[in-house]
């Protein structure tokens, strides 16, 4: 497919962020391996409750403050008045349980008591550790894919793209600036207008080719200072006035790969097709799952 021809100077990747453990802080990295089911890592932990139903800061803000760094073998968390905890990439057992996402039910590995107790004493409310199986057969909404997607712990969708451009819009409407992490995107994006991204059907990045499956429907957790763990009314109510459809509140892209590769820093985007050139024309726009 012939690559569309740009005036002024394409795109680029600005940030990319892995998020190991739904709901809890991002790790920015210069590189990141990605596949059909996201950045290498992103949302591959998830904290459940007692019944298994998933929990995240919609309900527990305090999930801000659970910060995360890469080390060998796994990852460390760190959250105020706790000692360091260490993620292994492979739990130490071979147990599993049942876990909810969403309408998603699978069986997940869990970790030791010791582990749970961690997060239990932080977020004071009974949780459990749970890791996505490499095997894990847990997929995106069929009604916005145009093939079989499958995810890990993500609300919906494999990778979130934000533009700048798109950032600084919002944030010229509004008393205070908001940095990127309120919009926990996967990719950020610099060199084009305020929601060029909206219009984007397939692109690539090196050597990987990405589709758009939806706008992202945003939620509470945008209203979460993400280091102090304090709500507010913005930006859902700005966002609002000039980016609500269809009921639901719109601020970002989701994408998926369509093939494994690596992406990095710096890349260029380079747009090999539009929205309104794809064919079938435009997807769904319902609720993510």
């Amino acid at each position: 497919m012939a690559e569309i021809q740009m005036s002024e100077p394409n795109p680029f990747v600005r940030e990319l962020t892995v998020y190991p453990l739904k709901s809890a802080g991002g790790i920015a990295v210069d590189r990141a391996a990605v596949d059909v089911r996201g950045l290498e890592f992103d949302r591959r932990w998830m904290l459940v409750d007692a019944e298994g139903m998933f929990i995240s800061q919609r309900e527990y803000a305090r999930m801000a403050l659970l910060n995360m760094r890469p080390a060998d073998g796994g990852f460390v968390v760190e959250a105020p008045s706790m000692p360091p905890l260490f993620i292994a990439h492979e739990p130490p057992t071979t147990e599993r349980r049942m876990v909810q996402v969403w309408s998603s039910r699978l069986r997940a590995w869990t970790y030791p008591a010791a582990v749970d107790e961690w997060f239990t004493q932080f977020l004071g409310v009974e949780c459990h550790l749970t890791a996505m199986p490499d095997e894990g057969k847990r997929i995106a909404n069929p009604r916005n894919t145009r093939s079989i997607t499958p995810i890990r712990f993500v609300d919906g969708y494999p990778i979130l793209l934000l533009s700048d451009a798109s950032l600084a819009d919002l944030n010229s409407r509004l008393t205070t600036p908001l940095p990127h992490d309120r919009f926990r995107a996967n990719i950020v994006i610099s060199g084009c207008e305020a929601f060029a991204e909206d219009g984007w059907d397939r692109f690539s990045i090196g050597d990987v080719e990405f589709e758009t499956i939806k706008p992202c429907p945003r939620c509470v957790v945008t209203t979460i200072d993400q280091r102090s763990a304090q709500k507010s009314d913005e930006p859902l109510r700005t966002l609002a006035s000039y980016r609500k459809r269809g009921g639901a509140v719109e601020f970002g892209m989701y994408a998926r790969a369509l093939n494994e590769g690596t992406i990095k820093c710096g890349a260029e985007i380079l747009l090999t097709l539009r929205r309104a050139e794809a064919d079938g024309g435009s997807r769904v726009s319902g609720p993510t799952t």
